[in-house]
């Protein structure tokens, strides 16, 4: 396999894969911008160099949408020269859970917790709530069938006089 080739391109030249799977809600487009806006673009946005000197878009459609919005014209790339199927296989992996691991709880508990103080203008902005997940736990008395969940609302105050 060649080396991937780190570089800038100007973001009309990116073409978005027709068969990527992926789509995004307005909220979490919007959670993104806002990411985008706060943090500049971090992550390079990873392209095949197909064959015919086009540049296909695997993984990144949603920041290219968003810097395209936001009139960017150049972005950081990371080039791969691959097969088809490799490319359908890299924009899978790239975003799957089954490859790219989970939050441990009792790690992430405490940062979401703290950024909702130091930051809950950000901490909106960037739908973290959303990573506030349900615990798995029957309800007292639920149907087993039914499958209910109970939920847990965790409020830290930095002293008993904050309201």
């Amino acid at each position: 396999m060649k080396t991937p080739e780190r570089t800038t391109l100007p973001l009309d030249v990116l073409e978005a894969a027709t068969y990527n799977p992926r789509t995004i809600s307005p909220k979490a487009r919007k959670g993104l911008a806002m990411s985008l806006k706060r943090f500049g673009m971090v992550q390079e946005i990873v392209v095949n160099r197909r064959p015919d000197g086009k540049f296909r878009i695997i993984g990144g459609h949603q920041r290219a949408e968003v810097m395209r919005a936001a009139n960017e014209t150049q972005v950081p790339v990371t080039i791969v020269e691959i097969s088809d199927s490799d490319e359908h296989a890299l924009n899978l992996a790239l975003n799957s859970p089954s490859v790219t691991g989970t939050f441990a709880d009792d790690l992430l508990t405490p940062i979401l917790q703290r950024l909702a103080i130091d930051d809950a203008v950000l901490f909106a902005d960037l739908n973290l709530e959303d990573l506030l997940k349900p615990l798995e736990t029957p309800a007292p008395n639920a149907d087993p069938m039914m499958g209910a969940l109970e939920y847990r609302i965790v409020i830290t105050c930095v002293d008993e006089n904050q309201s």
